[in-house]
């Protein structure tokens, strides 16, 4: 049958030389039913079922693939698109990806939260994972037995225990080294000795380095630092407030790379403190001076 055609090429063929109106126009009778679509195109041995329409007076589209002879909501089906190449667009006409989004994404699905980010297996299926590193490049060790290079043991890793942290890389940057303690000036009155010693292999430097210090709840302040350099000079010594309000103990070299750089953290119990523990700590690399 041809509309507007003396030469249908199809079953029907529907021909229009204005775009000023729709070629096709079907309302349905009842806009409140699920059954009553605007436009249904049904395939043969319910291989496919196309329909657009809205749903409830709203002004919303629909596209939802079902069975052949059901197209009710509790009958669906799967919607596939461009199965045989070709990339999809959504808010944009010229999409260069499998799928190009312009615009913001939100997935509901799964348990996602605030700094969660996405991680694939080994399949590519998604899931809602809590971060392990942090932003500026950084890189966070927390806890037991971490490593941020995979499992070789030669690639870097960081070990904590009873109170000692030891931290190993080989990465060729020359990164701030963060040590974030777990006192906040809003929350602890705690006094502090961390002491950090180790090996700066790329200058041929001694790391010895002692910072304390009194976190002070009642003042929301970090009071009576003082920073030791009893290893080579070279090495800039800070200590300082995050943004989260915790304690940050810093160094960097001056010279040379943090590649092969080892250093280890101990902790000493003075005044109203407390010797910190296996987990207490985390050590930061970042090429931010202040976290």
């Amino acid at each position: 049958v041809g509309i507007g055609t003396a030469t249908p090429d199809t079953k029907l063929d529907i021909l229009d030389n204005s775009i000023d109106y729709d070629n096709v126009n079907a309302t349905a009778g009842n806009t409140n039913a699920w059954n009553q679509h605007g436009l249904k195109i049904t395939g043969s041995n319910n291989s496919m079922n196309f329909i657009v329409s809205n749903q409830f007076n709203d002004r919303r589209a629909i596209i939802q693939a079902g069975h052949e002879d059901k197209n009710y909501a509790q009958h669906l089906s799967t919607l596939v698109l461009n199965p045989f190449g070709g990339n999809v667009g959504v808010g944009t006409t010229n999409p260069t990806a499998k799928l190009e989004v312009a615009g913001q994404v939100k997935i509901t699905g799964g348990s996602p939260g605030a700094g969660k980010i996405l991680t694939s297996d080994a399949t590519g299926l998604a899931t809602w994972q809590a971060p392990t590193s942090t932003t500026n490049n950084s890189i966070l060790i927390e806890g037991k037995n971490q490593s941020m290079f995979g499992s070789n043991p030669n690639n870097g890793s960081c070990v904590v225990s009873n109170g000692i942290a030891t931290f190993f890389t080989h990465t060729s940057d020359n990164n701030y080294m963060h040590i974030k303690l777990p006192y906040r000036i809003d929350t602890h009155n705690e006094m502090y000795h961390i002491k950090a010693t180790g090996y700066r292999y790329r200058a041929s430097k001694v790391i010895d380095i002692t910072w304390v210090g009194y976190c002070y709840r009642n003042g929301s302040a970090l009071l009576s630092t003082s920073n030791t350099n009893s290893g080579d000079p070279e090495f800039e010594i800070t200590q300082y407030v995050g943004s989260d309000n915790h304690i940050y103990l810093r160094f960097r070299g001056t010279t040379g790379s943090n590649y092969y750089q080892s250093f280890r953290i101990d902790s000493m119990n003075v005044g109203n403190g407390s010797t910190l523990t296996e987990g207490d700590i985390q050590i930061i690399s970042s090429a931010s001076a202040n976290l």
